[in-house]
């Protein structure tokens, strides 16, 4: 008989990459290709028009009349600070923990950050420590929803009101939360937006931000600065992505939330002074408190688990002293951040609660 000859070995599938931040977009370009090519080739037949219709989109989806889509978060605040009047010297109030492009949009116009110490429990700026901080040169309030907890933007905007400030908010980290029963960035003069890369709403490897307001003079005024400049136009290959997954808003917060109980449940059996974050509302980045945290840093990086950065305080770079913002330097000392991204599978949130019940141990 002939000697057969072996069928040849299909080629081994590459195994899945684990913790991929990209698997949302790469899922996106599978399942959405169709509507991914739709908004493109609107994109190249009229630039403007898709970008128009995200803004609006956008608008609706918060409850705000006007946006302007821009190239990036960071210019994002620097144009609502523009556009709200900031001037040499102005003073901005804004907590100490947070992005340190706040820092920078503040002072690219020769701003003066007013930095506001943290609560503890929700990790935003501490509205009962702001009248204490406001000096008569400030002008204008940041209010951050940090970790995409609502900040008291009641109390800030009533102090606001009483000493004739001009309240920003940037709620890069909260798109889709509530606060009162209205989606954040629904409130201040202006709001903010990042739609950078990794955030739930935002296209790989590309930036852009979004300006909301209700003040008909405050957008006319947006959007001639942001025209006026190419550099401040988004990248219109951004904008497939932002469309769909604006559409697939609500899935993704489901699924954080999922992977956010996960991690609450497993911070109710750890030893007593580690601690959970509790978010206002699904995060992506969730923050565990561990009384020596380098230690917990060390061992979840060599476990293969990709931390997301802890922020810096600010106040190391204006160099007024740490021992001043006591949350935060608690903050510093003790805060390692999870991964809750979303679309992260029951395997990866399972080694993550592994790694961190074998470095925490148990009660």
């Amino acid at each position: 008989m002939p000697r057969q000859r072996p069928s040849p070995k299909k080629p081994a599938s590459r195994p899945a990459r684990r913790f991929d931040i990209y698997r949302i977009d790469k899922q996106i370009l599978k399942e959405h290709a169709c509507e991914w090519q739709r908004i493109l080739s609107a994109c190249q037949k009229d630039p403007e028009a898709p970008v128009r219709e995200f803004e609006e989109a956008f608008c609706r989806h918060i409850g705000r009349r006007y946006g302007v889509l821009v190239s990036s978060g960071s210019l994002a605040l620097k144009v609502a600070l523009k556009t709200a009047g900031i001037e040499q010297g102005d003073g901005v109030v804004v907590t100490n923990i947070t992005h340190p492009s706040l820092l920078e949009a503040i002072t690219y116009f020769g701003g003066r950050p007013v930095l506001v110490d943290i609560k503890e429990s929700d990790l935003n700026m501490d509205e009962d420590r702001i009248e204490e901080r406001i000096d008569g040169r400030t002008r204008f309030i940041l209010a951050v929803d940090m970790f995409a907890n609502p900040c008291a933007m009641g109390r800030i905007q009533a102090i606001a009101r009483r000493r004739g400030l001009c309240v920003i908010e940037d709620a890069s980290q909260a798109v889709g939360a509530t606060r009162q029963g209205k989606k954040i960035g629904a409130a201040g003069t202006i709001t903010a937006f990042s739609l950078s890369s990794y955030k739930p709403i935002s296209a790989p490897g590309t930036k852009a931000g979004i300006l909301l307001t209700d003040d008909k003079t405050l957008f006319e005024r947006m959007r001639a600065m942001v025209s006026s400049q190419d550099l401040f136009k988004p990248a219109l290959a951004a904008l497939p992505f932002l469309f769909v997954k604006l559409k697939m808003i609500n899935t993704l917060a489901a699924r954080m939330k999922e992977i956010n109980a996960l991690y609450l449940e497993m911070g109710k059996k750890l030893k007593k002074g580690i601690r959970t974050f509790t978010p206002g509302a699904p995060v992506q980045e969730f923050p565990l408190f561990h009384p020596q945290r380098d230690r917990l840093k060390g061992f979840l990086t060599r476990s293969g688990i990709p931390l997301e950065r802890s922020y810096t305080p600010l106040c190391l770079k204006t160099g007024e002293p740490l021992s001043a913002f006591p949350a935060s330097d608690e903050y510093m000392k003790k805060a390692v951040h999870l991964p809750a991204y979303p679309l992260m599978t029951k395997e990866e949130c399972a080694m993550v609660v592994r790694a961190v019940q074998d470095c925490c141990g148990k009660p």
